[in-house]
């Protein structure tokens, strides 16, 4: 009971964490397509971090069948996060729609692949563990999505040199955030399950990824975050939602286990609507003081005339 419940907590922490930072970044401008490429992402992310934690779990063909569904959702996570950094930091889409076509045709073949028996055919049974073993595709399955994360490298690395200094700045964050998740990614889960059939790291597989949202919602919120309330609310969430998952590695019964997981669930809900709430609020405010100025330019230029 003691593994599932670390299992299962790093993967709550991970996808309602994940989850939060994808609303908030969208509630923060609900008309950029950066925003909603992040949201998508997010969420893509929160349920591949629900299917890892069953593919832990779970035995025999079952665990397989849950793995192959990790393995087709890593494809949007890579997929995803280069479209994130092309399109950053546009409120509409810079790629042209023929390329952007192209792109997801890719994406829906890569897809409809990885839950194949040509990317995991079988699996074994190593010190009690399911390691799933390599079809004939994973090569090239593990190389296109090797060659995604190098493109994204590059074009990280690309932007931030033909940006000013404030854009570097943002740049910097989701450089960073990029290279901790990916280096763990492939290094420790990836390369090390399908080359060593080591799953150790595997349970982690959700907090490294967490890096990645960490240092693009700070990009993207770096110019919102001058506002105390908004601070206030969402470092509110944040832990409080914490404090909740802290009982779901406490249960010690099912049912003890489902009221954990049911409150988190409730304070997510709820946090969400406090930040939306005090969003609204600022936006309001500042839409008022805005109409103020304009206003009083406008009695200015009566009194003048």
């Amino acid at each position: 009971m003691l593994n599932q419940n670390v299992n299962l907590l790093f993967s709550l922490v991970a996808a309602s964490h994940i989850l939060f930072l994808g609303i908030i970044v969208y509630f923060h401008n609900t008309k950029s397509v950066t925003s909603k490429i992040f949201f998508i992402h997010s969420f893509i992310i929160t349920i591949w971090s629900v299917i890892n934690f069953f593919s832990l779990e779970s035995q025999g063909e079952m665990a397989l069948l849950w793995i192959r569904l990790v393995m087709m959702l890593a494809v949007p996570h890579v997929f995803l996060y280069f479209l994130f950094v092309i399109n950053f930091p546009n409120n509409v889409l810079s790629i042209s729609k023929r390329h952007f076509y192209i792109y997801l045709a890719i994406l829906f073949i890569m897809m409809g692949l990885a839950p194949t028996k040509l990317v995991y055919k079988t699996y074994n049974i190593v010190n009690g563990n399911i390691v799933p073993v390599p079809g004939l595709a994973m090569p090239f399955y593990g190389f296109v999505l090797v060659i995604m994360t190098f493109l994204t490298i590059f074009f990280v690395i690309k932007k931030y040199f033909v940006s000013d200094s404030l854009e570097k700045k943002q740049w910097i964050w989701i450089g960073s955030g990029l290279v901790s998740s990916y280096v763990l990614l492939i290094s420790l889960v990836f390369l090390r399950t399908a080359i060593y059939n080591d799953t150790r790291f595997v349970p982690y597989s959700s907090l490294f990824v967490f890096p990645i949202f960490i240092g693009a919602s700070y990009a993207i919120l770096r110019h919102n975050l001058l506002n105390t309330k908004v601070i206030a609310s969402e470092v509110f969430t944040f832990l409080i939602m914490t404090m909740t998952l802290i009982q779901v590695f406490l249960a010690d019964n099912f049912k003890a286990l489902f009221m954990s997981i049911l409150t988190t669930i409730t304070a997510l809900g709820l946090g969400i609507f406090l930040v939306r709430s005090v969003i609204n609020e600022v936006n309001r405010r500042n839409e008022v003081e805005t109409l103020a100025k304009k206003l009083k330019i406008a009695n200015k230029k009566l009194k003048k005339l």
